[in-house]
C-alpha cells in the first residue's frame, strides 16, 4: 500500500494568466502615487463548502472578479479568463453592479490585454510584450 500523499491542485489556464500578471504589477508598475494599489480578491476560488460558507458570511461574494486595482481615484477590477472562456451570469450581473458605482470592468485573457487594460488606464507600466 503506498502512503497517502497530499493532492497537488490542478492549475487552471486563467489561474496562470493571473499569475503572469501579477508578475509585472510587482515587477514593472510603480507603487501609489504613480502605480495602483492593487491586489487578487479571490486567489483560490475553489474551496470546500465550510471555508465557502465562512468567506460568504465574512461578505465574500460570487462573480467578484479577480484583481482590483485603485488608480487615480478609480477603481479597475480585472476577470482573468482563458481564449474560449466567458463570463457567468453572476459575473454579468457583477459587471453591471460595479459600473453602476463607477467602477470600470475589464476581461484580460492573455498577458498582452492585460498590458493594454493598464495603457489604457493610464498606469505606468515598463513591461514590453
Amino acid at each position: 500500500m503506498r502512503p497517502a500523499t497530499a493532492r497537488r491542485p490542478v492549475q487552471r489556464p486563467e489561474q496562470a494568466i493571473q499569475r503572469q500578471c501579477a508578475l509585472i504589477l510587482q515587477r514593472f508598475v510603480p507603487p501609489p502615487p504613480e502605480g495602483p494599489c492593487w491586489s487578487a480578491i479571490n486567489p483560490i476560488p475553489a474551496k470546500s463548502a465550510a471555508v465557502a460558507g465562512i468567506s460568504k458570511a465574512m461578505g465574500m461574494r460570487a462573480g467578484v472578479p479577480d484583481l482590483l486595482m485603485i488608480h487615480q481615484g478609480r477603481a479597475l477590477f480585472v476577470e482573468f479568463k482563458n481564449r474560449k472562456g466567458s463570463l457567468s451570469a453572476v459575473q454579468k450581473a457583477m459587471r453591471e453592479e460595479i459600473e453602476a458605482a463607477g467602477g470600470r470592468f475589464m476581461v484580460a485573457r492573455d498577458v498582452e490585454e492585460f498590458l493594454t487594460i493598464l495603457r489604457d488606464a493610464g498606469i505606468p507600466c515598463a513591461a514590453r510584450t
